[in-house]
């Protein structure tokens, strides 16, 4: 999760087996164990039930915020849960780039705030629509498009859009979310499917549409 830790870095031609290795194991199997968890926590209260969706409920759990920060800090490879958010929501491109924004949040916060409440995800979440651009960059065109199904109803999600893996199930893709959660469905593109790990897919909610980039060599970690 600290790559400069690191007393071994993978070659060029082993990134794609390294990347393949850390979705499988960390992304997908432990994001998927940790969501889990927490779903047991929160569903163990039969006289005021905890919505899972509702974030407002989730202090009711009994919880610290870091807890529920550990999935996104598994997916996006980092120890800052700041800087796991800005990647998540897409503004920043690289972990350096939002782990030194995420210092730009804590120094924002009053002094002596106590240390569970400045990971309080509500706030984060104020300080960075507050923070963002007015106006962003366009995008280059994109490098893959497909119609899909959502696995869930359309209000359920907090964002408009969401960064997505293609897994094949049962002869199609499945789409899951950097949790590991599944939520959308479609056809495989045999194309894409020979090098899925080059893309970055983004699903659009409202038009229940993936996009797909590809990375460019000065994006990569």
């Amino acid at each position: 999760m600290c790559k400069n830790t690191l007393e071994e870095h993978p070659s060029p031609k082993e990134i794609t087996k390294w990347f393949d290795y850390v979705s499988k194991n960390f992304i997908y199997q432990s994001s998927w164990g940790l969501g889990s968890l927490i779903a047991v926590v929160l569903n163990d209260n039969d006289f005021a039930p905890i919505r899972p969706m509702n974030i407002d409920d989730w202090p009711r759990a009994g919880l610290p915020w870091i807890a529920f920060w550990m999935k996104e800090l598994f997916t996006w490879g980092t120890l800052e849960p700041v800087a796991a958010f800005l990647l998540a929501r897409g503004d920043t491109k690289t972990r350096g780039e939002a782990e030194q924004k995420a210092q730009e949040y804590y120094d924002s916060r009053p002094a002596k705030t106590y240390a569970n409440d400045l990971l309080d995800p509500r706030a984060i979440r104020v300080w960075a629509q507050e923070t963002r651009p007015s106006q962003r960059t366009l995008r280059e065109p994109v490098d893959f498009e497909q119609l899909v199904r959502l696995t869930r109803e359309r209000d359920i999600y907090r964002y408009h859009q969401v960064y997505v893996t293609p897994i094949v199930v049962n002869g199609g893709w499945t789409w899951i979310d950097k949790a590991g959660y599944d939520v959308a469905k479609g056809p495989i593109n045999e194309d894409v499917r020979l090098n899925v790990e080059q893309y970055e897919f983004t699903l659009d909610i409202s038009h229940t549409k993936v996009t797909g980039r590809q990375y460019l060599a000065y994006q990569l970690p």
